[in-house]
């Protein structure tokens, strides 16, 4: 039986070293019952680059060189390629992770440090590529309650009937509203619930960029140079314009955890910050330009 190819790619933030251990751990139970049927790579980028803000102790550095290295390195469970980005470097963020960690042979997958596997992700990828008719798709899983009706049609069935209110929050009972904390227990017994995976087809595409995976992409979907910014829209736009077709699991849940209580550690900076806006700024503005140019080149806007 031939493996089936996955590279699972991520970029973890210094500050993000509290969330390390429970996502790969995330990684592992999904992967180990299916292992021998499926062949994964752990494209893993940790930046160490200080460019939009620093810490405030002397130990949060030494956390998360720790938190990489026995997570992934003192008993290893998978073939792992790991990359720390320092200050050698210019400044270098999650699109350029996305732009570089390429699998047109098979599955390329868009990691979020902040989000927790369903138990059956990998085996999901495995079995989608065998009956899902493209050539070149992506896959996205269930979204809990999330912040407006935009997102009414991705949510995981059972929520889709709760009212959206004017503070986005406590929609439904915990932990099911996109802002709180849901743990690994209890993601895996929501999702016992349902046996068969319903997969549908959403058009035109609605996703953000957590365990987004994407099954023998050959197109480039963000545009050279932009290292902040909104991958995920940009993503989902060309998706659009090119043709690619989203399915969509959705009675499988996946715990992307928006407001982790261990997102952001070790640092007081924010994200209204001079640097932090200014390479969103640029970022935004190279995405518009990617995605006039992909217009133009599929004929769906004149020049």
């Amino acid at each position: 039986m031939k493996k089936v190819s996955i590279v699972y790619g991520i970029h973890i933030m210094w500050y993000e070293y509290g969330m390390v251990a429970e996502h790969f751990e995330s990684v592992r139970r999904s992967y180990e019952p299916i292992k021998d049927m499926i062949d994964l790579e752990l494209r893993v980028f940790a930046n160490r680059q200080t460019y939009i803000e620093e810490p405030d102790n002397d130990e949060v550095m030494e956390l998360f060189e720790s938190e990489i290295l026995d997570s992934l390195l003192e008993d290893p469970w998978v073939e792992v390629d790991l990359t720390w980005v320092d200050m050698d470097q210019p400044f270098w963020c999650a699109p350029d992770q996305r732009r570089e960690v390429t699998n047109p042979e098979g599955w390329v997958v868009w990691g979020e440090v902040d989000c927790l596997l369903p138990d059956r992700f990998f085996l999901s990828l495995k079995e989608a590529c065998d009956v899902l008719p493209d050539p070149t798709f992506a896959l996205t899983y269930a979204y809990r309650k999330m912040w407006d009706v935009t997102w009414n049609h991705v949510e995981h069935p059972l929520f889709k009937m709760a009212a959206y209110n004017e503070a986005h929050e406590n929609m439904v009972i915990p932990p099911f509203n996109y802002h709180d904390y849901i743990s690994q227990e209890q993601l895996n017994m929501f999702n016992s619930q349902f046996q068969t995976a319903d997969v549908m087809r959403v058009m035109p595409p609605k996703l953000d960029g957590s365990l987004l995976a994407f099954w023998q992409l050959d197109e480039p979907l963000l545009p050279d140079g932009m290292h902040l910014g909104a991958d995920d829209s940009c993503a989902m736009r060309a998706m659009d314009m090119l043709g690619i077709p989203q399915y969509h699991i959705s009675n499988v849940l996946k715990g992307h955890n928006y407001k982790h209580p261990l997102k952001r550690l070790g640092t007081g900076s924010s994200r209204e910050d001079p640097t932090y806006l200014k390479y969103q700024q640029e970022g935004m503005e190279l995405a518009d330009k990617f995605l006039k140019d992909i217009a133009i080149a599929e004929g769906l806007i004149n020049e």
